[in-house]
């Protein structure tokens, strides 16, 4: 029971409340914890620290949404709370070490 704020938080972290994503200082403040100890239990409890997390988790959903052909990068960044597209596709090599488009070929089998 005393690890309902993790999951909290992970849900938090990992999904948009409406169009808008939650830094992680406010997902600290949802939970009632300062964001030093937020950071410092959340990176204890799973490992990653929770703008890590986060990062993934947007990407991770970009994967699946390149995958279902369904979105242009432009409007992929936009929804995923990305700055711009560059910024987006920066973030998204470094998770998944290849670009938008070189994810999109090889899951397309081109």
């Amino acid at each position: 029971a005393e690890d309902v704020w993790l999951e909290e938080s992970q849900h938090l972290l990992g999904e948009p409340v409406g169009s808008v994503w939650l830094t992680p200082q406010q997902v600290a403040r949802k939970v009632g914890l300062s964001y030093e100890n937020f950071r410092k239990q959340f990176a204890q409890r799973t490992g990653v620290a929770p703008g890590q997390f986060q990062k993934v988790r947007r990407v991770e959903r970009a994967c699946a949404a390149i995958y279902q052909g369904s979105h242009g990068f432009k409007e992929l960044a936009e929804e995923l709370g990305f700055c711009d597209v560059f910024h987006f596709s920066k973030v998204f090599k470094q998770v998944v070490g290849d670009t938008p488009s070189e994810f999109r070929k090889r899951v397309r089998g081109q």
